[in-house]
């Protein structure tokens, strides 16, 4: 079976593998919320509609910087973290000889 890709509203990238015996099938979802469904507009919409559109966009961008802020201290916490126990490794090692 080849490998399937599907767009939903948050998932991109829903890829199937198949293992070389066929029993076993791999499924890995990448969840994103970079897609901003309000960036569509039509070519007829109103200047409320636009409004509204352009405030949801706003709020889409605000969401994602808040995302990202908050990933990006997840991994300074957790290099932190790995940082310590490698140097406390380090120094156990050296009272244990």
């Amino acid at each position: 079976m080849p490998p399937s890709t599907s767009i939903d509203d948050h998932v991109v990238g829903v890829e199937e593998d198949e293992d070389e015996s066929d029993t076993e099938t791999v499924t890995t979802a990448v969840t994103t919320s970079t897609l901003a469904p309000h960036a569509k507009r039509s070519k007829s919409e109103t200047p409320e509609e636009k409004r509204a559109r352009k405030q949801a966009v706003k709020e889409h961008r605000r969401n994602r910087r808040s995302e990202k802020k908050q990933t990006t201290q997840l991994f300074e916490a957790e290099r932190v973290k790995q940082e310590r126990e490698r140097v406390y490794e380090r120094e156990s090692a050296v009272l244990h000889l």
